[in-house]
């Protein structure tokens, strides 16, 4: 049996002629496992210290954030350290979870847990993220029992990676403190500018609310025009409208809303409503969408348009005016646009509602097009713009 000895094995494939392609073979495959195993073991080795230095690189974003605004230094100096306060939250009540150590709380990994996160329904999932962890973690800084600053930490899709941010409010939980990206892996010299201190310096001062309350902050391109707005970066649309949508999402029912509404309650927070507006002459406030009150913003959204109405409390006959349809027959056989229109305004008025989001659907450059192109009552809805565009609208 010595043909089976491992050394004899060896020494006759080295005996082999170097243009054998067994031998040629062999040694590709004999390096091909080394540099393998080699890469495996840095990666297991390595991984505690990219750890390290993520969550340095995290830490220093956030104190970048409390550096960046004005005074903040000297009320953090007054104050203590103690006064920044790091609590972790759950997002569905907006409450604090009390635990030991918040810091360690990772919301990555509890996204990806079934049983530590939610899915999110494709109307909600502005972000792209498709689930959400159900608790987060968040910083806050008090003085004298007041407000000072809320940090929150917001991610969501761009045009070719997550985007991972830091945005903090003002105590009146209405004005942008300062935005701070710190992991993204946009398009260099385009999308990447997000990172740069002249893009984010924009930020703050910006509203995120009007008087009604409705979530108005966005990312538009052709220049700001109001106190809600913040100029998107020229050639990269894609990543200025996932940032966008990032902010809108995070601030919104599925995100931080139900904490910015009880922090106003705790603290003394004035609404938006109460809260003054800065150079908001221009601004036409858009009326808020009402909740049904049978389904709570928290729940997953109803699958159709037909269902959303009927929890409003509409009938049939509310859109069937004349006859209800026969079982099979489509919206566009039955309804003209105008009886949408009755109820949701001019095409003026539809496309003031989504003038945050980016680019605006109802601003098409095909003109005003039919309520029906996208919109299907008892229907699975149509993105009509993804024909021939890539804009990734989530259609109700």
């Amino acid at each position: 049996m010595a043909f089976l000895n491992p050394l004899t094995l060896w020494r006759r494939f080295l005996a082999l002629p170097n243009e054998s392609r067994a031998k040629t073979f062999g040694v590709a495959l004999l390096v091909a496992l080394v540099s393998a195993g080699a890469v495996t073991v840095a990666s297991v080795a390595l991984r505690p210290i990219q750890q390290e230095n993520a969550d340095r690189q995290r830490q220093e974003r956030l104190a970048a954030i409390l550096a960046a605004v004005p005074d903040l230094a000297r009320i953090v100096g007054e104050a203590g350290a103690d006064a920044l306060e790091t609590r972790l939250v759950d997002l569905a009540t907006g409450t604090f979870v009390d635990v030991e150590a918040p810091t360690d709380f990772d919301a990555r990994a509890a996204a990806a847990d079934p049983l530590r996160s939610v899915a999110l329904p494709s109307g909600a999932d502005i972000a792209g993220i498709r689930r959400r962890a159900s608790e987060a973690v968040v910083h806050l800084l008090t003085r004298d029992d007041r407000l000072v600053l809320l940090v929150l930490p917001v991610y969501g899709s761009g045009y070719q990676s997550t985007i991972s941010a830091y945005l903090a409010l003002e105590g009146d939980l209405v004005t942008v403190a300062a935005l701070s990206v710190y992991d993204q892996g946009e398009t260099p010299g385009l999308g990447a500018r997000i990172e740069e201190a002249a893009w984010q310096a924009l930020w703050p001062g910006t509203r995120i609310a009007d008087e009604t309350g409705a979530i108005r902050i966005a990312v538009v391109r052709d220049g700001a025009t109001g106190p809600y707005e913040i100029d998107g970066i020229t050639g990269a649309t894609r990543t200025s409208a996932g940032i966008s949508n990032m902010v809108r999402f995070w601030l919104g029912d599925w995100g931080y809303g139900p904490l910015l509404e009880n922090l106003r309650s705790v603290l003394g927070v004035a609404t938006p409503a109460e809260a003054p507006i800065a150079a908001a002459d221009d601004v036409t406030p858009m009326p808020p969408v009402a909740t049904p009150p049978e389904v709570a913003p928290h729940t997953p959204a109803l699958a159709l348009l037909a269902e959303r109405h009927a929890a409003y409390g509409l009938a049939c006959s509310s859109c069937h005016a004349a006859e209800i349809p026969a079982p099979g027959t489509t919206i566009a056989a039955n309804l003209s646009t105008t009886i949408c229109l009755d109820c949701h305004g001019t095409f003026a008025a539809v496309a003031a509602r989504t003038a945050a989001v980016f680019p605006n659907p109802h601003a098409s450059h095909l003109g005003d097009l039919a309520c029906s192109s996208c919109h299907r009552a008892h229907q699975a809805p149509v993105d009509y713009c993804s024909q021939c565009h890539s804009f990734g609208f989530r259609v109700p």
